[in-house]
């Protein structure tokens, strides 16, 4: 929910994430005089999301293995085609968690293909 000009609004899909919802790391350093830093999310800030617009039963995830890559599809009930639409997006292996890493990216994927954190 989003406080605008003194009246609660829902957040689409496509809302641009708030600052609290994002978080920073610093990739790499050049030189030690400039820094890049990436800017992402986790992928609470999608089930967040997901729960806030379409509620927690109007939404699936799904997880399939294709080739040896993890693949997630993300579903959205839609009320105007009376069917679940689908989403999906593979995921890459952390450097810490290998498969809890894959996971989690595959379906922050899937949710970027919905709209979630474009902007990042």
């Amino acid at each position: 929910m989003c406080l605008d000009a003194g009246r609660i609004t829902m957040p689409d899909l496509n809302t641009p994430l708030s600052v609290s919802e994002i978080d920073f790391r610093i990739q790499s350093v050049n030189n030690g005089k400039y820094a890049t830093v990436l800017a992402y999310k986790d992928a609470r800030v999608d089930m967040n999301r997901l729960d806030a617009v379409y509620g927690v039963d109007g939404w699936q995830k799904e997880y399939r293995e294709i080739n040896g890559r993890l693949y997630c599809r993300v579903g959205i009930y839609s009320d105007k085609l009376k069917q679940w639409v689908w989403k999906e997006d593979v995921g890459t292996e952390s450097n810490t968690e290998k498969e809890k890493g894959q996971a989690s990216d595959a379906f922050k994927r899937a949710c970027f293909n919905l709209g979630i954190g474009r902007e990042l």
